[in-house]
């Protein structure tokens, strides 16, 4: 089990957790920021929680969860752009999360 646990912990890099955190951060500005402002605020939500397991997946090293974030990202992009709420910096942090992901692609199950 402890061979197990430090090959977890090997492919795990602090970029990794760095990532993990921005998109966390960002889930929960975004859910707490635009609640009063969107009228279909109950899908934003959900999707931002399924935004923030597919950061736990990340975590995890898990390559469902980077096509998966990258899909509610893309998904809660085009409800902002839809309510008329959507502005640059809020792409951002999920940019950055991304990419992060996507460089230690090859080191995830």
């Amino acid at each position: 089990m402890n061979t197990r646990k430090a090959q977890y912990n090997e492919k795990k890099s602090n970029l990794i957790i760095i990532g993990c955190f921005l998109g966390l951060l960002n889930s929960i500005l975004s859910i707490s920021f635009k609640i009063e402002s969107i009228e279909n605020n109950e899908f934003y939500i959900i999707n931002n929680l399924i935004a923030i397991i597919c950061i736990i997946g990340i975590w995890k090293m898990k390559i469902w969860a980077i096509f998966t974030y990258i899909s509610a990202f893309a998904v809660n992009q085009a409800i902002l752009l839809f309510y008329d709420q959507w502005f640059v910096f809020q792409a951002v942090l999920p940019f950055i999360v991304i990419g992060i992901a996507l460089k230690k692609i090859e080191k995830m199950d």
